[in-house]
């Protein structure tokens, strides 16, 4: 019997090893989702992820290895779990407030203040079982290097099974609420069975402190923002990528990834958009119309076969959930003239041998373009993929002040690419640029009385490369006003749902 009951102990430690190691992961991961919808999927976002769950988890190592010599006790497992799921809930529920308060330390250093208030308990106490499991399973034998072997082997599996489980099956199937409370429901359910099995060996202080901890967080609301009434957000859907949100203020209807908006149209007029979006419209619709046209990013859907007045074309969107979005809400229709392709941009234009006559890029996803879409390569993929005198139009918020090396950069980068680029924009200051790149240095559309060319001081900038690609830095200022305008127009209510 007692051979038994010492399996089934040694059996929870391993499995309490390959749980932590799960969740450890599973939370590193997920845990930018959180971040994501309020400050964007940026590179900020994800060092300040992994600099917040290797440093903590750093400090938990020190510590259980400290706790586990001086006091070897396996009921401190109970503890550490009931605390560590109680800290997943309570980090949860209360990331809004902690957001908006990060906020004031901007884009940068925002994300790093705002994860290591969030995520610093549940890290560091995951970090402190390991050190523990490896002095219960046999330290101070002549078998200590085999038993921290086992362990340790057990928890980096576990890792590798949450690393896969949280891309593959869980944010494409659950919701955040979901995981998040599936994470603290599975540590709190394997604390109550190391309890159960060393029950005597619990302080009564401690086990009262738990059970307290775990029935305050779980019955705590949720913390939202404050409703600031200045849109209506009439549809939410989480997708593999980012938070898709449609929205309407006044006569207009908006599509809002991460808190920026992509597409609006006018209500009931379905195919309007920004002025950038309506100028590259006006230009593709005088071209004659059998041109082939290729649309990088598809967005509410305001460009298409029907809108540019073109026998076909092609576009290509990352995000199933955009076009099912484009479709219910912004009156787009998918048919035999226009060709939706679920692709990355630059992967379609790397496997594909087909060329265009014009090329609209509009990758402006979420809070920024994504960097692979900026650099002297990508560029190159689509002169290679354009017929001659052919033409790309790009949509680019930018701004032509000294204080902008992004956009500097960005076009800098397309001079490298094409001989003929021109800069086109409705004024000065933060607005939707439209720029347009050419082989054909004759090539000199007239410009309506809206829109006018814009000369851009590429000095200041630096050629982006695949190699060297600082563009979310460089984008930083920018981004900073966009989301300062996207917060005065709309408060916070487009950050985060309800």
């Amino acid at each position: 019997m007692e051979v038994k009951a010492n399996s089934i102990k040694s059996a929870l430690l391993y499995f309490t090893a390959f749980l932590s190691g799960a969740v450890s992961l599973i939370l590193e991961i997920i845990g930018t989702r959180v971040l994501s919808p309020f400050y964007g999927s940026t590179i900020f976002v994800w060092s300040s992820m992994i600099t917040v769950a290797l440093g903590f988890l750093a400090i938990g190592y020190f510590a259980g290895g400290a706790i586990a010599d001086r006091r070897k006790n396996p009921a401190d497992l109970f503890i550490i779990l009931g605390f560590t799921g109680a800290g997943i809930l309570a980090g949860f529920k209360f990331a809004v407030p902690i957001l908006l308060w990060s906020d004031r330390f901007g884009m940068i250093y925002g994300p790093l203040v705002a994860v290591s208030i969030i995520y610093f308990l549940p890290f560091l106490l995951l970090g402190m079982v390991t050190p523990m499991l490896v002095r219960l399973s046999g330290a101070g034998t002549e078998h200590t290097g085999a038993s921290a072997g086992r362990i340790i082997g057990t928890a980096t599996f576990g890792s590798l099974f949450g690393a896969l489980s949280a891309g593959f099956i869980l944010l494409p199937n659950f919701s955040l609420k979901i995981i998040f409370g599936g994470m603290a429901a599975a540590l709190i359910v394997l604390s109550i069975l190391i309890a159960l099995m060393y029950r005597t060996q619990i302080a009564k202080g401690w086990g009262i402190a738990v059970i307290f901890a775990l029935l305050l967080v779980i019955f705590l609301p949720v913390v939202r923002a404050d409703n600031s009434g200045l849109v209506k957000v009439i549809y939410e859907k989480p997708s593999y990528y980012a938070d898709i949100k449609v929205a309407e203020a006044g006569k207009s209807r908006c599509l809002i990834v991460d808190g920026v908006t992509q597409t609006c149209m006018e209500l009931g007029v379905p195919g309007t958009s920004f002025s950038a979006l309506e100028e590259i419209k006006r230009i593709v619709e005088a071209m004659p119309e059998d041109k082939t046209v290729l649309i990088l990013g598809l967005g509410g859907g305001s460009l298409s076969a029907e809108t540019l007045q073109k026998k076909h074309v092609d576009a290509v969107e990352l995000v199933p959930e955009i076009l099912e979005t484009a479709e219910k809400y912004f009156g787009f229709n998918e048919d035999m003239s226009t060709n939706v392709i679920i692709d990355d941009a630059r992967s379609y234009l790397r496997t594909s041998a087909k060329k265009y006559d014009i090329i609209i890029a509009d990758t402006f996803f979420a809070s920024s373009i994504p960097s692979h879409l900026l650099t002297k390569e990508y560029f190159e993929l689509m002169r290679d993929r354009l017929n001659p005198d052919g033409l790309v139009l790009f949509n680019l918020i930018g701004r032509n002040g000294p204080e902008d090396k992004y956009t500097a950069s960005y076009v800098k980068t397309l001079k490298a690419v094409f001989p003929n680029i021109m800069v086109t924009a409705p004024g000065l200051g933060l607005q939707n640029m439209v720029i347009h790149a050419s082989n054909d240095l004759s090539y000199a559309p007239d410009l309506p009385d809206m829109f006018e060319k814009v000369v851009i001081d590429t000095d200041r900038g630096i050629i982006l490369t695949d190699q060297k690609n600082p563009a979310e830095s460089l984008a930083v200022s920018n981004l900073e006003a966009l989301r300062k305008n996207m917060k005065s127009f709309a408060g916070y209510d487009l950050f985060f749902s309800n």
